[in-house]
């Protein structure tokens, strides 16, 4: 029984550990797609990945385009949308 314990105590400060060796990272802006039909692209005016609806969450990503906003989606997917698709642009 000692030796369950000692075990899970290096288990506990392992994982204690490793979350603190670990820097958060800031969280992106949250974006709402306003247009209906939003093509999602693989780089602007690349290739299309998928379509987006109007009202859909979208998190924005650093991107220097001022055309196109560089975004992840709820299911992990990460691409390219014209700005002005994004509410609030």
């Amino acid at each position: 029984m000692a030796s369950a314990v000692k075990g899970m105590a290096a288990v506990t400060v392992c994982a204690v550990s490793l979350s603190i060796a670990i820097p958060a990272q800031a969280a992106a802006p949250a974006a709402r797609i306003c247009r209906s039909g939003v093509t999602l692209r693989d780089s602007p005016k690349g290739f299309v990945i998928g379509y987006l609806r109007r009202g859909e969450r979208v998190r924005r990503l650093p991107s220097s385009d001022r055309r196109w906003a560089r975004v992840d989606t709820a299911i992990r997917v990460r691409g390219w949308v014209p700005r002005a698709a994004l509410c609030g642009h």
